[in-house]
């Protein structure tokens, strides 16, 4: 997974205490059948020294979609990659997969320092 790369932007007013990105829409690869999968990602996160490079999130987002995941594991490197490159003071990213059925599977993961 190294070759996902998140881009920052440094947060030179400080001001923001919280940073919420919702409904990220994110494709990836089911690793059970190779089927298509698409979901909502919302990331919230008290940013330190560095933002999220928005723009460059959904090219980081769109590298998933050619590999395999369970969303357990999706929504994890995701966090990691996140708190790994903006040492943020605490993240939550969820993803929501919302199957043909209408049931809905959610799946939280949250850091904090």
């Amino acid at each position: 997974m190294n070759n996902y790369h998140l881009k920052v932007i440094e947060n030179n007013n400080f001001s923001e205490d919280k940073v919420l990105i919702k409904e990220k829409e994110i494709f990836f690869l089911s690793y059970e059948n190779n089927r298509n999968i698409s979901a909502k990602l919302t990331i919230a996160y008290s940013p330190n020294k560095w933002l999220i490079d928005e723009n460059a999130l959904d090219r980081y987002l769109i590298k998933f979609k050619e590999k395999p995941f369970y969303v357990e594991m999706l929504v994890n490197i995701i966090l990691d990659d996140i708190v790994n490159t903006l040492s943020p003071f605490d993240c939550e990213v969820t993803c929501i997969l919302t199957m043909k059925n209408g049931l809905s599977l959610e799946t939280k993961v949250k850091h904090k320092i």
